[in-house]
C-alpha cells in the first residue's frame, strides 16, 4: 500500500511539473498596441504588425498581422492586442482611415492626408521611417506599447 501512495504521488507530482516547465519555454507573445492623438472624427483605425522591411510601414498585405478596429466620433485613443506572436523583431505602424476605405489617403506629392503613427516617435519627413528604426524587439509574454498618430498640417 506504500509503494501505492509513493507511486500515485509521484504521478500527481509530475502532471503540476510538466506545465511549469513548459511555460519557461514559452517564446510567444502577446503584444498589447495603444493607439492614441486621434483626431475627433470617426472611421477606422489600422494596425499593422511587420516582421521584415519588405512593404513595411505601408503595404498591409506583407504584414505578420494587420487588424482594422472601427473608431466612434469623439474617440481619443483605442487598444488593439495581437496574440501568438513568435518573438523577435518587429515593427508597428497604424492609420487612421477617416473616410473608410482602407487605404491610406495620399496627397499629389505622396505624403498621407490621414493620420499616421510609427514606434519609437518616427514621423514621415522627407519620407517614411525605416523599419530598422521603428523596431522593437519582442522577448517577454506581453508587451505594451503606445503609438500617438500625427495628422497632416
Amino acid at each position: 500500500m506504500e509503494k501505492l501512495k509513493i507511486i500515485f504521488f509521484g504521478i500527481m507530482t509530475g502532471f503540476f511539473l510538466i506545465p511549469l516547465a513548459q511555460a519557461e519555454d514559452i517564446d510567444y507573445t502577446i503584444l498589447l498596441v495603444r493607439v492614441e492623438g486621434m483626431n475627433k472624427h470617426a472611421g477606422m483605425i489600422g494596425v499593422s504588425l511587420f516582421n521584415s522591411p519588405k512593404g513595411y510601414p505601408t503595404r498591409i498585405e506583407h504584414a505578420y498581422e494587420f487588424q482594422w478596429i472601427e473608431l466612434e466620433v469623439g474617440q481619443m485613443s483605442i487598444d488593439g492586442e495581437c496574440e501568438g506572436i513568435p518573438f523577435g523583431e518587429y515593427a508597428v505602424s497604424v492609420v487612421h482611415d477617416e473616410n473608410r476605405n482602407k487605404r491610406l489617403g495620399m496627397g499629389p506629392m505622396g505624403f498621407p492626408t490621414e493620420g499616421v503613427g510609427f514606434l519609437n516617435g518616427q514621423k514621415i519627413v522627407m519620407s517614411v521611417p525605416k523599419f530598422s528604426n521603428s523596431a522593437i524587439s519582442l522577448t517577454k509574454m506581453s508587451q505594451d506599447i503606445v503609438i500617438k498618430l500625427d495628422y497632416p498640417q
